[in-house]
């Protein structure tokens, strides 16, 4: 499981109050969340974006058709302490009777959707997004309709996150930036033009740390890119989204910008 910067955490917990959050939540946690929440206890990740194995159906008002989302956020994993706010006793009280049998929340969105993780016999330890307007009036017996895959363990959950930049300029719906560990899972979700992406990052050397996948807002065109310090080049593609056509160019860059100052497009 790679490491993480995670801002806002609470205090460090021992393996003793975990064994004692266990015992009131009557299941074993998977032993790759354990390690996780001993190490942070909660907080913001600042890589806090993941792809998704099974995307969420949404209906597109631009193109007004049903379509997928591929990726989804995460704002606070919850932690185990005396709080009233991102706690994760209080979350298992509150969401107990809205969640499927053997799903445990262990974060939330910005929007009211959950981060889940199972203690089911079936799927242990794999991680679920829950979205709350799919889910069923209170009272009812929760259903699987509104319950997306998001990764088969924690620890792929964790090695899936990546960071995004939403609307830095006029022309860019986004940025997303990617390490060597997020990478492989961004690409293997069913995304469109991924044979594309794949084919030109697996081109970066090994001391390559950031992988750049941007989108333009007018179009939804693609662009990719990676600098390799040793060369003092940035490597690009540019993808056309409706035709797939693309083209490959090599831009020299200047010593600030490979010292991680954001680099001109």
């Amino acid at each position: 499981m790679k490491h993480m910067e995670v801002r806002e955490c609470e205090n460090p917990i021992t393996i003793d109050e975990v064994l004692e959050a266990e015992e009131t939540i009557g299941a074993k946690l998977p032993s790759d969340y354990v390690e996780h929440i001993l190490k942070y206890n909660g907080g913001h990740p600042d890589k806090d974006c993941y792809p998704l194995l099974e995307p969420l159906p949404y209906y597109n008002r631009i193109t007004k058709t049903e379509d997928k989302s591929f990726d989804s956020g995460i704002s606070w994993f919850y932690a185990i302490y005396e709080g009233e706010y991102e706690s994760f006793l209080r979350g298992c009280r509150f969401n107990g009777d809205r969640l499927p049998k053997g799903l445990i929340a262990i974060g939330r969105d910005s929007f009211g959707n959950l981060i889940c993780i199972s203690v089911g016999l079936g799927n242990y330890g794999k991680v679920y997004f829950w979205e709350y307007k799919g889910s069923v009036p209170l009272g009812e017996e929760p259903w699987w309709d509104n319950v997306f895959l998001i990764a088969n363990s924690f620890t792929d959950f964790i090695n899936s996150l990546y960071s995004r930049s939403i609307g830095r300029n006029e022309d860019t719906k986004f940025i997303d930036v990617h390490d060597k560990y997020s990478l492989p899972y961004y690409l293997n979700n069913g995304r469109k033009h991924a044979e594309l992406m794949k084919s030109f990052f697996a081109k970066a050397p090994i001391e390559v740390e950031e992988f750049i996948v941007e989108e333009i807002e007018e179009n939804s065109d693609l662009i990719l890119k990676y600098e390799v310090p040793s060369e003092k080049k940035r490597y690009v593609r540019y993808i056309t989204d409706k035709t797939g056509e693309y083209k490959d160019a090599i831009e020299d860059v200047d010593s600030y910008s490979l010292q991680g100052k954001p680099a001109a497009r």
